[in-house]
């Protein structure tokens, strides 16, 4: 509860969810999260309450399976509800599921993240998380400064999953690199390097909705 104690008002910060798209993932667009969070273009329309709604209902009886009926051994949780947990740079932020414990962590806290996903996601599961996961329990972890996260995962409603992700302080070391450079661009006020994803190219064409006559721009190849 400690880490909560100072919760801070809504503002721009970088998340979890952002994570993906900071360490560069396929068809994730730096350049477009950039003018998003800098308030130059709308965020994508693929919020659904329904869906939402639904989803946290799964969310509790998920995470009440895993502890209660023994689905993961040695594990308890504490849903801290709403709750937005502030790294100590002051713009890096995550929203934990809930705060964990297990059995063979000897009284360890760790962070749990809970996923539905349909059958048609099952492949990106079926040997390890998908690398978007791992990017944005990473985040968390340094956000929570804990060692491991527990991924409990629903696919198509009745195939559930979970795994043991350990902090990689190597990988840390490499996305705070990549997630500073990212921030002080959107300090700066300044675009960041457009790529070659679909994204990119919507956020570029809301950007120059019409040709300028001596303007030009390099994508890359």
């Amino acid at each position: 509860e400690e880490c909560l104690r100072n919760r801070p008002p809504h503002k721009v910060r970088l998340h979890a969810s952002h994570a993906a798209t900071v360490v560069g993932l396929p068809g994730r667009s730096k350049f477009a999260l950039n003018r998003r969070l800098r308030g130059l273009q709308e965020q994508p329309e693929l919020y659904n309450p329904e869906a939402a709604k639904w989803g946290l209902r799964l969310e509790a009886a998920i995470l009440s399976a895993a502890a209660e009926e023994g689905e993961v051994e040695g594990f308890t949780f504490w849903d801290p509800g709403d709750a937005i947990v502030v790294h100590e740079n002051g713009w890096m932020a995550c929203s934990p599921d809930a705060f964990c414990w297990l059995r063979e962590r000897e009284g360890l806290t760790g962070n749990c993240q809970v996923k539905t996903t349909t059958n048609f996601q099952r492949g990106q599961w079926d040997h390890e998380i998908p690398a978007h996961v791992y990017a944005q329990v990473q985040h968390e972890m340094l956000c929570l400064d804990v060692s491991y996260t527990v991924v409990l995962a629903l696919i198509g409603g009745q195939d559930f999953r979970f795994a043991i992700v350990d902090r990689d302080d190597v990988w840390c070391t490499d996305y705070m690199t990549k997630a500073t450079a990212f921030w002080s661009n959107i300090l700066a006020d300044q675009d960041d390097d457009p790529d070659a994803s679909d994204e990119c190219t919507r956020s570029i064409s809301s950007k120059y909705p019409a040709a300028m006559e001596g303007e030009s721009i390099i994508l890359p190849v």
